[in-house]
């Protein structure tokens, strides 16, 4: 009976240490849905930043987005004003790559970083306006 109750106690402890990781991870960064990314680039108050593969920008992206390799951003990729709003986008909610960008754009000390889950999948069937570009970002 002891040892069940010490198995508990640890599973207990283990499941609250996993879930304030959780937490502090979804604090580094925030989300926005696709209708807030487009009210902010309506005003210019955002940069957007596409982390899927060059191929993909190059097919459609979010206008005025720049393409990252977020597998190797680096702060010559981004604004020089540490508080700029920065918005990284990828595929849709089952991609992680923006969250890899957008967590190193923290770590080079940004301020103001965001997510958009939905991606260019999102992006698409909300019916906004792409790009298309051969170019690098």
């Amino acid at each position: 009976m002891r040892s069940i109750l010490m198995g508990v106690m640890l599973g207990v402890a283990l499941f609250a240490a996993d879930a304030r990781a959780c937490d502090e991870t979804a604090a580094t960064f925030g989300a926005l849905t696709v209708q807030e990314v487009s009210a902010l680039l309506a005003k210019g108050a955002a940069v957007v930043f596409d982390a899927n593969g060059r191929d993909e920008w190059a097919r459609r992206h979010v206008p005025g987005a720049k393409w990252v390799d977020f597998s190797a951003l680096a702060e010559r990729d981004l604004p020089a004003p540490k508080d700029r709003l920065l918005v990284f986008y990828c595929y849709n909610k089952m991609c992680l790559a923006s969250h890899e960008a957008a967590r190193r754009a923290l770590e080079m000390g940004y301020t103001s970083v965001f997510i958009m889950p939905e991606g260019i999948q999102g992006w698409v069937k909300a019916g906004k306006a792409i790009e298309k570009g051969s170019g690098g970002g």
